[in-house]
């Protein structure tokens, strides 16, 4: 789930930024990924859903983090 592409992208970044509103749910509730990585440009994958505007990711990011 924590696995990296050549930019630090994850698998949720990729979900959030394509509006995948079901693999988000999944990866960030069911499988734990961590909401709160970033890539290197500094975005996370609440960044990118908001600047695709995809609010209910957003949403549903905001609420979770990793404790």
């Amino acid at each position: 789930v924590e696995a990296v592409d050549a930019f630090g992208k994850t698998a949720l970044m990729f979900a959030a930024f394509n509006g995948h509103t079901d693999t988000v749910n999944a990866l960030a509730g069911t499988h734990n990924a961590n909401v709160e990585a970033v890539d290197q440009t500094g975005r996370t994958a609440l960044m990118l859903a908001a600047e695709n505007g995809h609010a209910d990711i957003v949403n549903a990011l905001a609420g979770t983090h990793n404790a």
